[in-house]
């Protein structure tokens, strides 16, 4: 493995520290910061969508299994509405939060799967087709 594979196993295995550590501290702090007086309407859904999908979306690139990762986190999202409702005070489960979690799920595994064929094939920007010059090529009729 040479080192700038290495060093890119590394920065994935950080990434995926990272998405874990933000998306049980956001789901399990006992009280979510206020963080402007301006309440923007479905900001914490796409919050749940986003911190569900960060966790699939490097967890695949990272290469871990999603016969494991996805039922784990599927589960999750029921499970965390479950204890922010029974047992955080001044949180409280929502089901539009469930399927903002399982959004965020489906979201990550999409990206994901889009970046690992992007890699795969060693796709880069399609070479745009050469200038013609002269009259197009006549059809036989």
């Amino acid at each position: 493995m040479s080192s700038a594979s290495r060093a890119h196993a590394v920065l994935l295995r950080i990434a995926f520290a990272v998405s874990v550590g933000v998306h049980l501290l956001v789901l399990y702090l006992p009280r979510v910061p206020a963080v402007a007086e301006v309440e923007v309407p479905g900001a914490d859904k796409v919050a749940h969508m986003l911190i569900f999908a960060g966790v699939i979306l490097t967890g695949r690139l990272l290469g871990l299994s999603l016969a494991w990762l996805a039922p784990a986190l599927i589960a999750h999202a029921f499970a965390s509405e479950l204890v922010q409702h029974l047992a955080l005070p001044g949180r409280g489960g929502d089901w539009l939060d469930v399927l903002a979690n399982l959004g965020g799920v489906v979201l990550g595994w999409y990206l994901a799967g889009v970046i690992t064929r992007h890699r795969l094939s060693g796709a880069g920007p399609a070479p745009s087709a050469p200038a013609r010059s002269g009259p197009p090529p006549s059809t036989p009729r």
